[in-house]
């Protein structure tokens, strides 16, 4: 039993911890949290965000309705958001901070917030593990700020890192004492994940397989027996609570919906590559950049020294060393890929990728995340032998710090590049104008060449009749419908405006939004096809940049062209309701 004044002296330290990963995540990403007006990104992944939020306010807090289909995009058939990236817990929070914090702010708080409660998750973690608290801090660093979060940065699910450790803390727990808060702590995590982000949810459940079958690795007096009657009726909870947060996904699965997830996923294999790890290190994709970020600057040097100079840890967690290689394994996709170049060789993830399930982790880099889970795991680890070798308990504080203070300079992302997104004022009046619907042109037929529409959406907050969301989310009858507008628009430059407007008239369409700017695929930058090896510091801003870019930009209309496409315009509906440099709205008579 723990006497109180060390109960007392343990929860001071964790808060303690806590505050330092919120300091650290504001200061490793600045200006990001003094920028509240500003994006960290201009991908098409980071619309959908904040598209997210506000189709949260407006379905779930406003009108009370569901959120998982939306009449707004897709128009007049509507979508439904069972597969999209919704992350409603994300989403939520979202829509109430989008108010006091304006939609930038509100990703950039809970950028931040994931940063700090990820680093803190972990922590505990690695503290529980292997005692040390020190070695834990260094391990809660590494899973917080390494690159991937930078990566990632535009997609809030895939940045969300705290409940997969916290899932990890309380199974350990559940393993070693059979407690009951242990186990309601697992339940609770896994529908934290499900409210977040499935691919976590499914490495958990890797992680649990794990815990069963070496579980002596963290508890060597539990029996098998005892650690999995402890374990599985809490695992069986879990998977109802799962399928309870989750069952928009899990009835569309179960649904009539399969044949979709196929052919994307049968679509998606030309892709595989771009998505899969390379032998050598990150694959690092703009696109149109495709660099490999070389497996030590992922890492961090600082952290291949304390496993260098702590290597007796290693062979004290062979499981955890084996754990990681698997998961590497994993990383590397369907074929084995060396300096960029296929080399044909089946890897183990061909198979796995065609099972029910696993086929909706279409991107297998990510699986990079439970490499540096075992690998931090091994850097709090090394510490623990380290400090067995230092006598003087300043010197293990010193050098603790030091280690960590590095490790955080290393990754680094400060001073993190901010953009300011024009919008065109006009976009708030339109919904005054009593039109219940729109057209953004130039238009796409879907994807991320419209998600423009989607962030204009949040201003106008009108249905639009195409859009951007995940891919498993759209039918043959949705992506059918956005051709035919893209074939429409595609008239306008030879001065036929017929089948615009006959597509307005059928689908009730109110309003032509002509944009004077068009998103086209941006030229790759010098720095294609490196492989990159200097610490992440180092080369940060060119790797965010690229990666946080995008593959589009936006660029004027020529002008002889926007004077074609609005004068026809023109001839068919009429002046321009209302116009500036950005915008031209039409409306249909």
């Amino acid at each position: 039993m723990i006497e109180r004044p060390e109960l007392q002296r343990s929860s001071g330290r964790d808060a303690a911890a806590l505050l330092f990963f919120a300091v650290a995540a504001v200061a490793l990403s600045w200006p990001m949290a003094a920028s509240l007006s500003e994006s960290v990104s201009l991908r098409g992944d980071y619309f959908i965000n904040l598209w997210n939020f506000w189709w949260m306010k407006s379905s779930a807090l406003e009108a009370g309705t569901s959120p998982y289909f939306t009449e707004a995009l897709f128009h007049p058939l509507g979508v439904s958001l069972a597969r999209h990236t919704l992350s409603p817990l994300n989403s939520f929070f979202g829509a109430v901070l989008s108010d006091p914090l304006g939609p930038h702010g509100a990703f950039n708080f809970l950028l931040l917030i994931h940063s700090a409660l990820s680093g803190w998750t972990f922590y505990l973690l690695a503290s529980r593990l292997t005692g040390s608290r020190a070695g834990a801090l260094f391990a809660g660093c590494m899973w917080a700020f390494n690159p991937y979060h930078a990566f990632y940065m535009a997609q809030m699910n895939v940045s969300t890192l705290e409940f997969l450790p916290l899932a990890a803390y309380f199974m350990v727990s559940l393993w070693r004492t059979g407690s009951r808060s242990a186990g309601l702590g697992v339940i609770l995590s896994a529908g934290l994940l499900a409210a977040t982000s499935f691919y976590y949810l499914v490495y958990v459940a890797f992680l649990g397989g794990l815990l069963l079958v070496g579980g002596r690795s963290v508890a060597p007096d539990v029996s098998f027996a005892t650690g999995a009657r402890r374990l599985l009726p809490f695992g069986i909870a879990s998977a109802f609570l799962v399928v309870l947060v989750a069952w928009p996904m899990v009835a569309a699965i179960l649904g009539a919906e399969p044949p979709v997830e196929s052919a994307t996923a049968v679509g998606d294999l030309a892709r595989q590559s771009l998505r899969s790890n390379d032998l050598l290190g990150f694959a690092w994709v703009g696109p149109p950049e495709r660099l490999i970020v070389s497996w030590p600057t992922m890492f961090g040097y600082t952290a291949l020294v304390m496993l260098l100079v702590g290597v007796v840890a290693l062979r004290q967690r062979v499981a955890w060393l084996v754990a990681a290689g698997a998961f590497f394994l994993l990383s590397l996709g369907p074929e084995l890929q060396v300096g960029g170049q296929v080399t044909g060789v089946t890897l183990p993830y061909a198979w796995l990728s065609e099972l029910p399930v696993f086929s909706m982790l279409r991107k297998p880099d990510r699986f990079f995340v439970l490499v540096e889970f075992f690998i931090a795991l091994l850097c709090a680890q090394a510490w623990v032998s380290i400090s067995a070798r230092l006598r003087s308990s300043v010197l293990r504080r010193a050098l603790g710090c030091l280690a960590v203070l590095a490790l955080c300079a290393e990754f680094s992302m400060a001073p993190l590049r901010v953009h300011v997104l024009p919008v065109s004022p006009l976009l708030e009046d339109l919904a005054a104008t009593g039109a219940k619907s729109l057209v953004d042109l130039p238009l796409y037929g879907g994807g991320p060449f419209d998600a423009r529409s989607n962030h204009a959406q949040t201003f106008h907050g009108l249905a639009i009749p195409s859009g951007y969301v995940t891919n498993l989310a759209l039918t043959e009858e949705h992506r059918s419908n956005a051709s035919k507008w893209k074939r429409a628009d595609a008239l306008l430059d030879r001065g036929d405006a017929s089948r615009i407007t006959s597509l307005m008239e059928s689908q009730g369409v109110d309003l032509v939004v002509l944009h004077a700017t068009v998103p086209v695929r941006r030229a790759p930058s010098s720095a294609d096809g490196l492989l990159v090896w200097s610490p992440f510091s180092l080369s940060e801003a060119g790797l965010v940049e690229m990666r946080q870019r995008g593959h589009l930009e936006e660029q004027l209309v020529p002008l002889s062209e926007w004077t074609t496409r609005r004068q026809t315009l023109i001839d068919a509906l009429g002046e321009p309701l209302v116009e500036d440099e950005r915008i031209a709205v039409f409306r249909r008579p």
